[in-house]
């Protein structure tokens, strides 16, 4: 149903359900992220093999931004590019 092999190929999928989600934690962006994405499949607005996809995404950015300790948040936000002043 839908191609998805990237981070951004998840969010253009929600986008075209109006599915936008912002809360300022990455974290917990990626958390409702998932449950969305559960949601449409339990409605049957997506199928399975989407669904599985789109988790193993949404679970990869996990890792990473895990992984980073906060590095990632600090890059969207533009903290790391001000400079300590």
């Amino acid at each position: 149903m839908f191609e998805l092999e990237t981070y951004q190929d998840v969010l253009d999928m929600l986008k075209k359900f109006d599915i936008y989600v912002y809360i300022g934690n990455k974290l917990y962006d990626l958390e409702l992220q998932a449950q969305e994405v559960k949601k449409l499949h339990e409605g049957l607005l997506i199928d399975q093999a989407t669904y599985l996809k789109a988790l193993m995404i949404i679970k990869r950015e996990h890792r990473i931004v895990e992984s980073t300790g906060g590095v990632a948040k600090q890059l969207l936000n533009g903290d790391l590019l001000k400079g300590d002043k």
